[in-house]
């Protein structure tokens, strides 16, 4: 896949990987701090050189006394990962195996994060207002001002907003599940005067991303009275999806906890709330070798420590080992480790695990999906990100992974994904069953669309239709 070719292009070299250690080794407190490298935001044809990115919210110091805690009841990889009653937890096993990377063969795919400032799906992306206006009111005036029948007159049906397509698609004129959308960054503006511009719907696309298929085409649809005739786009049919998996219930697993503070309080440098004290490096790398090379499907990971939550499906890893005390590159498990009472200069050393025998260093490079603006091309490229990690493992007699230390304050925050095997249909009422686009609706499922709308979800029947003629 193009995705292997990078990897091996950008940042796999040893010496941009040893001349990061090194720094680890010259000023350990400072590399806590800083963030980890990541590369630009860009496409899979793009330059993916490594550069540091700013900070999104203030970063935690550093103190070496304390570390974190071993892994929590809600930190087990196991609670996470589809082979949990097979899972790999051998460090040296995983080496044998050749699981020291892997990628997926289907990646996610890209697109917007439907802002709540900008209405979520009721954002009319064609229009070009929303691109330099980030207010929420004066978005909604806009959109009031150029209302939708407005728009219908002038044949302007395109431009429509995929939450006024849908309605429109459903037979909704009352709009429904526009009023929804504009609602839900209403709520924040009353409270706060503003809508923060990170918040959206990143943790329904991240979940959609990999849970249905990527669109592939625009579907020509008609409203049921047969009066308009009407495109969806891609982006239009990813909304869609992303709407569905963001307001839905579905099983799924979590692990880690949610960090709700802007401003973690912090006591010598060390957060106080365990919530904000993000998930444990051996459960980190248990979660994501297993998953990705083992399980072979994504999960998601809250690419911050702080309240702001970025949900961001992973579709490639690969690291390497470096020994802890030199902080030297390591070819093989068995040159990096080193055993416990060997390492000297372990800060964490009064807090390892008990049965702790060797420790070993390691530089993982995570990619995971990015999100895009929406468009109206038929087909658009998956956006993505590597960050560069690097913390240690703690590692029993038998090399089997039972904690670890980062060595960068900044990462995940917490882990989930859906459960495997979900169809979009059941997230739907049977009344829907066979349903096609223009088809006329009785009234009792026009009004069943409407309590779905207004509870701001698209049926699951409908979203499951739409990306098939998508394919």
């Amino acid at each position: 896949m193009l995705l292997s070719l990078l990897f091996t292009l950008q940042v796999w070299a040893l010496k941009p990987m040893q001349q990061t250690l090194e720094q680890l080794k010259a000023d350990p407190e400072s590399f806590w701090r800083a963030l980890p490298e990541k590369t630009p935001l860009s496409s899979l044809a793009a330059d993916l050189r490594v550069i540091p990115v700013q900070s999104k919210a203030a970063y935690r110091a550093y103190y070496f006394k304390e570390n974190k805690e071993a892994p929590r009841r809600n930190d087990r990889a196991e609670a996470l990962v589809d082979n949990a009653a097979t899972m790999e937890r051998s460090l040296a096993r995983m080496e044998e195996r050749g699981l020291l990377n892997a990628e997926l063969a289907d990646s996610p795919w890209s697109d917007s994060y439907w802002p709540l400032y900008q209405g979520a799906l009721g954002a009319r992306y064609q229009d070009p207002y929303f691109d330099y206006e980030d207010d929420w009111k004066k978005l909604f005036q806009h959109v009031k001002a150029q209302s939708k029948a407005k728009l219908l007159a002038q044949g302007r049906v395109a431009e429509l907003a995929p939450s006024e397509k849908y309605d429109l698609l459903m037979g909704d004129r009352a709009g429904t599940l526009t009023q929804r959308m504009w609602k839900e960054g209403e709520v924040y503006y009353q409270e706060a005067g503003k809508v923060e511009t990170w918040m959206g719907l990143c943790h329904g696309w991240a979940a959609a991303s990999f849970m249905l298929p990527t669109p592939q085409q625009t579907v020509m649809v008609k409203d049921p009275q047969g009066l308009y005739q009407f495109p969806l786009y891609v982006s239009d049919i990813k909304a869609l999806g992303t709407l569905l998996y963001s307001n839905a219930n579905f099983p799924s697993r979590f692990i880690g906890s949610r960090c709700n503070h802007q401003s973690p309080e912090e006591e010598n440098g060390r957060p106080t709330n365990p919530d904000c004290r993000d998930t444990n490096a051996g459960t980190w790398h248990l979660s994501v070798v297993n998953q990705i090379a083992l399980a072979k499907r994504s999960f998601v990971l809250d690419a911050t420590y702080d309240y702001q939550v970025w949900n961001q499906p992973v579709v490639a890893y690969k690291y390497l080992y470096f020994t802890p005390q030199t902080k030297k590159l390591a070819h093989t498990l068995e040159a990096g480790r080193l055993l416990k009472e060997e390492f000297s200069d372990d800060v964490w050393s009064a807090r390892r695990a008990p049965r702790t025998k060797w420790i070993v260093g390691v530089m993982m490079d995570v990619t995971y999906i990015v999100e895009n603006g929406a468009s109206t091309q038929a087909s658009s490229p998956a956006f993505h990100r590597t960050v560069r990690y690097t913390y240690d493992l703690e590692l029993n007699e038998k090399s089997e992974i039972i904690g670890g230390e980062w060595y960068n304050n900044s990462h995940p925050d917490f882990l989930w994904v859906p459960q495997e095997n979900i169809s979009a249909q059941a997230l739907s009422h049977e009344l829907f069953e066979g349903w096609q686009p223009g088809a006329a609706l009785t009234p009792q499922a026009s009004n069943m669309v409407k309590a779905y709308s207004a509870e701001g979800l698209p049926l699951g029947h409908v979203v499951d239709e739409i990306f098939k003629r998508s394919r």
